[in-house]
């Protein structure tokens, strides 16, 4: 009698609503960049409350420059389809979105660590937030986020330079870009 093998089940792709898809690319982009459970607990609960459409982490050089900048933002979901994402293998919510995400978070996240940068977090809020200051300032107390204050900028003579912007295509809704501080042509 010949040995028998057992099959492994092979793993469909889920179906959520793209809000949580949303969400948890998120939490999984913060996560890469070392963030803390509570940072990343406030990501998620802001986007769910609609209140934070995004992030952006500037890498801070030792002298207090912006070296390199990562932004994720969402477009305003005006309905909440259901998209269908395949997380078996281990692989993240970005991953599954689209490979070439995740291999652009991988770059600016290797980018920023080999260049020694210290990050800081900054959100950008939905536009409904920001058109009502007292849901404004409602929602910087709820989150403990601090408004204002003075930002970090590049360096004199420099500006940011746009590598890389992508639109993942399960979600055309989202956008990650990546820009690196570089010397203003004269």
């Amino acid at each position: 009698m010949p040995p028998t093998v057992e099959l492994a089940p092979k793993l469909k792709a889920t179906v959520i609503p793209t809000s949580l898809m949303r969400a948890t690319c998120l939490g999984d982009f913060l996560k890469n960049f070392g963030a803390s459970d509570e940072t990343i607990r406030i990501a998620q609960q802001g986007y769910a409350e609609g209140r934070i459409a995004g992030l952006t982490i500037k890498g801070i050089s030792h002298d207090g420059h912006i070296e390199d900048e990562a932004t994720l933002l969402f477009d305003q979901l005006v309905t909440d389809p259901q998209i269908s994402v395949d997380v078996s293998s281990g692989r993240s919510m970005i991953e599954a979105v689209s490979s070439r995400f995740g291999h652009a978070v991988a770059y600016s996240v290797a980018t920023m660590k080999r260049k020694g940068l210290r990050l800081q977090y900054f959100w950008h809020l939905t536009p409904r937030v920001n058109a009502d200051p007292d849901l404004f300032q409602a929602t910087c107390a709820h989150f403990n986020l601090v408004s204002g204050g003075t930002d970090p900028t590049y360096r004199p003579g420099h500006a940011p330079r746009r590598l890389f912007e992508i639109r993942p295509g399960l979600d055309k809704g989202t956008s990650y870009s990546h820009s690196t501080a570089r010397k203003k042509k004269s």
